[in-house]
């Protein structure tokens, strides 16, 4: 073969190749656009085109209004979307297929409608919505269920704060489910859980007095969790000493040496921990005494619990050296 028949091979080899390329990238264009994934990629360019300045809430719902319904549904529905475009995208989808039937299906539709109708409801957060997610909450199928406990997450008021500690008191869902729900509600829970422990000796306590543990000390839940010391159930004093502690409640220490007598191990453990936070002269008296005490569960966390003191106090020492 020739020279000159060679260069032409190569080159109409190199030309079928780019047409080739360029053909499947034509076919992955138009197969891909107005697909699920390119109304996402949409989304994606403006926020980083608009990110949150002037002009993004328009560029948004411009963007919302132009997308096939069904991706609406389906970006609303997703417990990871971004709240401020799910609620653009849940309103302008309520606008298509109207408030009335989006209840009535939230309300007795098929359970992946229920679901969606539910998440448009609660993203725009309708009047009515709080009784349905109530009823979807006790479902016996998880998938409506727990998608009800992300959405009154997202409701993130007293009023489903109430709904989901109702939901812990009648056994529906695992308490740990509910209450690391509970944890990530930005509205301060201190009063609703108050008022429940005082309301007696109920049989959700436990998660009232830990959840009490995450908000902001006030005398009022130090009163309680003070009380709650002296409760006939064990692990509710564990949860209610370590609450005083995690509140930074005056007197937390005191009551962390009162409970090393505690008849009871894994309360004198959780005394032992809340004492090593102190590290001063009465905290590592207490914990001198624990080393005697009759578990060894207890013993233990003493010893490792003045180790920790020293090795603290060596530290603070050859800093100031």
């Amino acid at each position: 073969m020739s020279t000159d028949a060679f260069l032409l091979l190569l080159a109409l080899g190199a030309f079928c190749l780019w047409a080739t390329l360029l053909l499947f990238t034509l076919i992955d264009y138009a197969v891909y656009r107005g697909t699920y994934g390119h109304f996402l990629s949409g989304l994606d360019a403006l926020r980083r085109h608009h990110g949150a300045g002037y002009g993004a809430y328009a560029a948004f719902r411009g963007h919302m209004q132009a997308a096939q319904t069904r991706y609406l549904s389906r970006y609303l529905a997703r417990a990871d979307s971004d709240p401020p475009t799910a609620r653009l995208a849940a309103e302008i989808y309520i606008e298509r297929e109207g408030a009335e039937h989006m209840l009535a299906l939230a309300a007795d539709g098929r359970r992946q409608q229920r679901v969606t109708a539910l998440y448009a409801l609660t993203r725009v957060m309708h009047r009515d919505v709080r009784p349905l997610l109530q009823t979807a909450l006790a479902d016996p199928h998880p998938l409506l269920a727990y998608a009800a406990l992300d959405m009154l997450g997202l409701c993130d008021d007293t009023d489903a704060a109430g709904i989901l500690l109702r939901a812990v008191d009648a056994g529906i869902l695992p308490a740990s489910r509910i209450s690391a729900q509970l944890e990530r509600f930005r509205t301060d829970l201190s009063a609703l859980h108050i008022a429940r422990l005082r309301q007696g000796p109920g049989k959700s306590r436990y998660w009232d007095a830990y959840l009490l543990g995450k908000g902001r000390y006030s005398p009022e839940a130090g009163a309680v969790l003070d009380e709650l010391l002296s409760d006939e159930d064990a692990a509710v004093r564990k949860i209610a000493l370590a609450s005083l502690a995690e509140l930074g409640a005056p007197g937390a220490r005191e009551r962390a040496a009162e409970k090393l007598s505690d008849p009871v191990f894994y309360v004198r453990t959780q005394a032992v921990r809340v004492l090593t936070g102190f590290r001063d002269p009465e905290a590592v008296r207490a914990l001198s005494g624990a080393l005697a005490d009759s578990h060894e569960a207890v013993r233990l966390a003493a010893q490792k619990a003045l180790l920790s003191i020293e090795d603290a106090l060596a530290g603070s020492g050859a800093r100031h050296a």
